[in-house]
């Protein structure tokens, strides 16, 4: 990829995170956390370790530092709870996907924030 198509992608979804409203921004991340998985799997399909690995980080940095960084645990009662165990687990479950090349276990992390992200949003506020 060119540098200035990374430049104009950067500043499209910078566009798009400064007029999301946090609803959305949470979409948007369960959204790029299932593209770095995708990427992760077929990484690990060609055999490209180094890709993996990069798609793999950035998914457990979006997990960590998006999804359960944006967690309320004291409001949120036991749903924010056990949204951030299921976080940690699915952080933890990746890393060591990863070091195994373990398709299933990628899988088994997707097929679960697919489940959550598909719950999110379908509680779209109007």
């Amino acid at each position: 990829m060119s540098k200035h198509a990374k430049a104009y992608g950067q500043m499209a979804v910078n566009t798009r995170v400064s007029t999301t409203d946090p609803h959305g921004l949470i979409e948007m991340l369960f959204d790029a956390i299932d593209e770095q998985l995708a990427i992760a799997l077929g990484a690990l399909d060609a055999g490209d370790a180094e890709r993996r690995g990069q798609a793999i980080r950035k998914a457990v940095l979006l997990l960590q530092d998006g999804l359960r960084g944006g967690l309320d645990l004291e409001k949120g009662g036991e749903l924010a709870q056990r949204l951030d165990a299921l976080y940690e687990y699915s952080a933890a479950r990746l890393v060591e996907a990863h070091t195994r090349r373990d398709r299933a276990a990628m899988q088994e992390v997707r097929e679960h924030l697919r489940t959550v992200a598909d719950g999110w949003k379908a509680i779209r506020p109007q």
